[in-house]
């Protein structure tokens, strides 16, 4: 049998494991006393562990876990309050295939994110996606997917993770956070004050480029730093979308580029805010 054919088959049918495996047996003396079925069955083995570890590889490197924790290495000796049992029946993840939440409390440095990380890494074994953020951390990102209009891509890319875990609750104002959902609920875009007193720091060029800016663009500008959403930019202004956009594109080249990782919109509203400026005297709501 012509052993260069059948490699190149296994590559071209996307089969790496099962012919690194195949070149591994033809090595070995003893190899022909196995039956063909043996032999197959060794190779599908082969190729279904090199699967499963690429594919826990992929979905531990898009999980972004702050710690490389397992359920294994944990501690139960300490006083932490760790029920071993329940730790058990958590390996098996079909708390996360129900739908169903853990919230972990817990003294400081008692290793609630170790077990939130592990938990995730036991999720990514078991093949299920996972995502981890610091609270204060996806508010921000949240900030900038509203100001850029990637807000509803990165909800649908969060609604695909079986498992999202939230950390350090404690560090992001819940105040802050119920602001948040609330503005949400209506319709607005919200830029938290951490995001914000970034932006204020910046630089100092852009009082100059806000005063270049027209009486329209500043109108406009002042309803973007309210919340406001294009489409209701144009209703209160009583102009079309296009004009909108159109005012937004001149209001981003006059100020310029922003600081690195800051949404352009963000930035416009962050140069407002700096410039001191009232609001605008009057519109129609």
């Amino acid at each position: 049998m012509l052993q260069q054919p059948t490699f190149q088959l296994l590559h071209e049918l996307r089969l790496p494991a099962m012919a690194a495996a195949l070149e591994e047996q033809q090595g070995l003396p003893d190899i022909s006393e196995l039956s063909f079925e043996d032999r197959l069955v060794l190779l599908l083995e082969r190729e279904k562990i090199d699967r499963a570890d690429r594919r826990f590889q992929r979905l531990r490197g898009q999980a972004r876990l702050r710690l490389d924790a397992v359920l294994e290495d944990l501690d139960f000796r300490k006083a932490r309050g760790l029920d071993r049992s329940v730790v058990l029946r958590l390996m098996s993840c079909e708390w996360i295939r129900q739908g169903q939440s853990i919230l972990i409390t817990g003294a400081t440095g008692s290793g609630k994110s170790y077990l939130a990380c592990a938990l995730g890494h036991q999720a990514c074994r078991h093949g299920l996606a996972v995502r981890y953020f610091r609270l204060s951390l996806l508010l921000s990102e949240l900030t900038i997917a509203r100001a850029d209009g990637s807000y509803a891509k990165l909800l649908k890319r969060l609604a695909r993770a079986p498992l999202l875990i939230l950390d350090d609750w404690g560090l992001a104002g819940l105040d802050d956070l119920a602001h948040a959902v609330k503005a949400a609920n209506e319709g607005r875009v919200v830029v938290d004050s951490a995001v914000m007193e970034a932006l204020l720091h910046a630089g100092s060029r852009e009082n100059t480029a806000y005063q270049r800016l027209s009486v329209r663009e500043i109108e406009v500008l002042d309803l973007m730093a309210e919340g406001f959403r294009n489409k209701a930019i144009a209703a209160s202004l009583n102009i079309t979308d296009k004009t909108v956009e159109r005012h937004i594109q001149s209001i981003y080249a006059k100020i310029g580029d922003p600081p690195d990782s800051i949404q352009p919109r963000a930035h416009a509203i962050a140069v407002y805010r700096q410039s001191g400026a009232p609001q605008a005297a009057a519109r129609t709501r």
